[in-house]
C-alpha cells in the first residue's frame, strides 16, 4: 500500500501508470471521497470521487466508488 496526496483521479492515474508498472496487478480500483467538491458536473471528471473510478475504467480496470 502506498500513500499519495492529490485528487482521486490524479492518484488513480499515478498508481495505475507509474507505481504498478506495465503489467495489470490490480483486480479492483476503489475511489473514495476527498476534501473539496465531489458532486458537481464541473468537478466530477477531474477531481471528484467519480473521477477516480472513471480514470480506472478508461484503462479497462474494474472500479467502484464509496
Amino acid at each position: 500500500m502506498r500513500l499519495m496526496v492529490g485528487t482521486p483521479s490524479t492518484c488513480t492515474n499515478i498508481g495505475l501508470h507509474h507505481v504498478s508498472g506495465d503489467d495489470k496487478p490490480f483486480d479492483l480500483v476503489i475511489s473514495g471521497p476527498n476534501f473539496g467538491r465531489n458532486s458537481s458536473t464541473v468537478f466530477t471528471l477531474g477531481s471528484g470521487t467519480i473521477g477516480g473510478a472513471m480514470e480506472a475504467a478508461l484503462v479497462n480496470y474494474i472500479s467502484t466508488t464509496y
